[in-house]
């Protein structure tokens, strides 16, 4: 075998490799001889299948196993020789060498980068602390009683207000004519505001009393999820037949019990809890953040493409659904006026940015001795199941059975574990700050 190297750019290694046929051949007839006595012909003694015939029936497929070995042999012996440790696959192109032919082709590897990890003795970063107060319990015990509503018919004639219940009739068209597919019922039950409806439907009815038709007008949103009425105008004759507003549950140890526990008070510690976990996420998210751009300003060092590229799409696709699903506006927001390229340049920079820091977490873990425990990943798995009820079995198989996608599970565990244990080494102060504050440094990042 003839290996040369004929690329070395950044990460990226390039080798030619030759095996000459001679060789092939060689380990062909070797391979043909194991099997010989295994091989069972009519018209032949077990054992004594001439080579020519055994040739003739397997050399084509045995040939193939034989090639794929060399190439597997021949990577394993690039990465010894050269001391390298690819970030993934090696890939091979260029495939030459028909049969009688040597057999040629090009090895690429991408490394991954060494790494020196830095002292953390300089890294700072800011604690946020939130002082939970019974304002905050109380207007949530209120939206949860919002939520736990009673319907009831107006007492006194009114018009629809937003947030009544209505029970309405309609009957859908394009402004053509034609009849919308699934655009007519009777009977419905519509919270006005809810937005169950297209947008602007909903808001027309507003106002309208009992035992009125409605005529509502209204174009489907250019992202509507069927093409063939995106952008299309609408119009809808509606009649509304009962007009409920809704009646919030009272606040009292009965309809604690109702939620399943034995006092309101029980209750009002649970959604203490509840807020007290949620700030302890943002906050952390806040801290990892802080760690994040401290260590991206640190760290200069070249990153594999093909894990980039990789990245830079799983990005882009999250996008593109997005959009598929929602206006330019409320997606991009103040990057909406972009265009395409730049657009892909500035998200190509992150997934730089998130590859880099990937890699350096990674190395960071690596000799500190950071792992992910069984009973770890156990839980991560139930609780992925968790979320497909019925379907619990089916879950915990998949992931038993699929090597890959259980190490995407691990990954973000690992890499959790690897910050919390960078949050232990460096400086970390603490501040106090509203709810609202809080927030607002949420929204900045």
């Amino acid at each position: 075998m003839n290996i040369t190297e004929v690329k070395n750019e950044g990460l990226t290694r390039e080798f030619k490799v030759i095996i000459p046929n001679l060789d092939v051949e060689d380990l062909v007839t070797k391979r043909l001889a194991d099997i010989s006595p295994k091989v069972k012909i009519a018209g032949f003694r077990n054992g004594k299948v001439p080579q020519a015939e055994l040739k003739r029936r397997y050399g084509k497929s045995t040939r193939e196993e034989v090639l794929s070995d060399i190439v597997e042999n021949s990577i394993q012996q690039v990465i010894n020789d050269h001391k390298l440790t690819p970030v993934m696959q090696p890939q091979i192109s260029q495939i030459k060498g028909k049969e009688g032919e040597d057999v040629e082709f090009i090895l690429t590897i991408e490394n991954t980068p060494h790494i020196e990890p830095k002292p953390m003795d300089k890294v700072s970063i800011e604690r946020l602390k939130v002082t939970i107060n019974e304002d905050e319990v109380d207007e949530r015990l209120k939206v949860i009683c919002e939520r736990n509503f009673t319907a009831v018919p107006i007492k006194k004639e009114r018009a629809a207000q937003a947030g009544d219940i209505v029970t309405i009739d309609f009957d859908g068209k394009l402004e053509n004519g034609s009849k919308i597919d699934g655009g007519s019922d009777k009977g419905f039950e519509l919270e006005l505001g809810s937005g169950v409806f297209i947008p602007g439907f909903e808001e027309q009815l507003v106002g309208a009393k009992k035992g009125v038709v409605v005529t509502v007008k209204v174009p489907f949103p250019e992202s509507y999820h069927e093409k063939k009425l995106a952008g299309k105008n609408a119009i809808f004759t509606v009649t509304l037949h009962e007009i409920n507003e809704k009646i919030p549950s009272k606040a009292d140890d009965e309809f604690a019990k109702k939620l399943g526990f034995e006092t309101l008070g029980e209750l009002r510690k649970v959604i203490y809890s509840d807020i007290k976990a949620g700030y302890s996420d943002l906050i952390r998210t806040h801290m990892k953040r802080q760690l994040l751009d401290a260590l991206a300003g640190d760290y200069d060092f070249d990153v594999p493409q093909t894990m980039v590229e990789g990245e830079f799409h799983s990005i882009w696709h999250q996008l593109q659904h997005a959009l598929e699903n929602g206006t330019r506006e409320e997606v991009l927001g103040e990057d909406a006026h972009k265009s395409e390229d730049d657009l892909k340049k500035e998200y190509r920079q992150i997934a730089v940015r998130r590859v880099r820091l990937g890699l350096l977490l990674a190395e960071i873990g690596r000799r500190q001795n950071v792992m992910v425990t069984p009973d770890e990943l156990r839980r991560a798995i139930v609780a992925e199941a968790q979320r497909f009820p019925g379907q619990e079995q089916q879950v915990f198989e998949y992931y038993s059975k699929n090597k890959d996608i259980l190490m995407q599970l691990r990954a973000p565990l690992f890499e959790e574990k690897v910050v919390d244990h960078i949050f232990s080494t460096i400086e970390v102060s603490e501040k106090t700050v509203t709810p609202q504050e809080l927030m607002e440094k949420i929204d900045e990042l």
